[in-house]
């Protein structure tokens, strides 16, 4: 499965823009309805991984407590920020009204701050007579509700929440509810899957097109919780394409699955370890072997060191075998 950064999905979203002709509003109206698609399911019982969104390998997957809870009939809240992952938020909002999902909305800024294509969301929602709130610190009342969506920060986000973001984050934390979170949790760095202090700890994260690079790597991934991957109309020809001519470059970055192991490398991959271990965690291994005249020796040992397990090799050799 390939994986995308940040700067990359910027400049897909770009060319599907620009060179495409497809329109802002229909890319947030896309991620905005898979958003409410997947919480209608998930409060109705049903399977989450439905149709075309399915989950990222290796990802976790939803408990049956957790399952239990998601299905309270209490209203959900979706907390929006002002750039466009907020905007995806306010679409959601929209759906699920309209699926007759009750729904409130809290805005992390003024209307005023919002960006272009969020503003515009907001203003459907008010012609709808759809109400939101600005966020007010240790206002928000969050025993009235059954979950939360997290649609505050999005893939372009660096460094530690600044407030009024960093104060929502942490109510939402402590507050006990079922986060689900738009495309990435807020907080986490989107390439490097760092975590800022505060984040989101979500639930189920769904992604939007592509699963990014920090949902894959610790501890993005545990924050992320399960991760469920949703189109939104970007097509995957692009990730092929030659610069200048049919789209943006895209490095292939690949998630490593069971299936790539057993047939790139011919490996045994079904041995228990834990998510967020490193090569230090299962032991190094020293190898002094081979002479000029059985040279490969050492190198069937550094191999079958690795091949039952241990994380790191080092192959002490004869300096006339370096050549």
């Amino acid at each position: 499965m390939r994986l995308v950064q940040s700067e990359e999905m910027r400049r897909l979203d770009r060319y599907v823009i620009d060179q495409l002709g497809v329109a802002v509003d229909a890319l947030m109206e896309n991620a905005g309805r898979a958003l409410a698609e997947l919480l209608i399911r998930l409060r109705r019982g049903e399977a989450e991984e439905t149709g075309l969104v399915r989950r990222m390998p290796g990802s976790a997957e939803l408990t049956d407590e957790l399952r239990q809870q998601l299905r309270s009939g209490k209203p959900w809240v979706v907390l929006a920020g002002k750039g466009n992952n907020g905007g995806d938020g306010l679409v959601a909002a929209r759906q699920l009204h309209e699926y007759g999902f009750p729904i409130e909305i809290v805005l992390a800024e003024e209307p005023d701050q919002l960006s272009a294509e969020s503003a515009r969301q907001l203003r459907i929602l008010r012609r709808l007579g759809i109400s939101s709130s600005v966020y007010r610190a240790e206002t928000l009342t969050w025993h009235d509700w059954g979950g939360i969506v997290d649609a505050l920060l999005g893939t372009g986000t660096r460094g530690a929440p600044k407030e009024p973001y960093a104060s929502m984050i942490r109510e939402a934390n402590a507050s006990g509810l079922p986060i689900i979170a738009a495309d990435v949790p807020s907080g986490i760095d989107s390439d490097s899957g760092q975590a800022a202090e505060p984040c989101i700890r979500a639930a189920a994260t769904l992604t939007f097109a592509l699963p990014k690079c920090g949902l894959a790597q610790h501890p993005g991934a545990d924050r992320a919780g399960s991760v469920l991957i949703a189109p939104v109309g970007i097509p995957p020809s692009l990730l092929d394409a030659a610069a200048g001519s049919e789209g943006p470059i895209i490095r292939p970055t690949w998630l490593v699955t069971t299936e790539l192991l057993q047939r790139e490398f011919d490996v045994n991959p079904h041995q228990p370890r834990e998510g967020d271990t490193h090569k230090g965690t299962y032991g190094h291994v020293l190898v002094a072997a081979g002479t000029r005249a059985m040279s490969g020796a050492g190198l069937l040992c550094c191999r079958a060191a690795l091949r039952s397990g241990c994380g790191l090799v080092t192959w002490a050799l004869p300096e006339r075998l370096l050549d």
